[in-house]
């Protein structure tokens, strides 16, 4: 709360501190905090939006790790499956059979 007393929502500082020369105090508290709704929802302050950023680049990091990774051991096992018809055929003396694509 204190940040939205001295800080508008853009990062900016107030011209004014409230120091002195406020003469309703309850009002001027009003029309600063005012500035940190939208329609009767408080938005977030300038470390709550770094700490959401934050967490939704280590999501989205995280998610492309679990696909990369169910990626790589099916296109292992696809190299498997193709090496292990390649021995059976040249083992049996059969021509090459060309991978098959999925």
């Amino acid at each position: 709360m204190l940040i939205a007393i001295d800080v508008k929502p853009g990062d900016a500082r107030w011209h004014h501190d409230g120091a002195t020369g406020v003469g309703n105090v309850g009002a001027w508290l009003a029309y600063r905090l005012r500035h940190w709704t939208s329609n009767g929802t408080p938005r977030r302050s300038p470390s709550q939006r770094i700490a959401q950023e934050r967490s939704q680049r280590a999501a989205e990091h995280r998610a492309q790790r679990e696909r990369e990774a169910q990626v790589k051991p099916a296109s292992s096992a696809f190299v498997a499956d193709i090496i292990a018809r390649i021995k059976r055929a040249v083992a049996g003396g059969e021509p090459i059979p060309a991978p098959t694509p999925r």
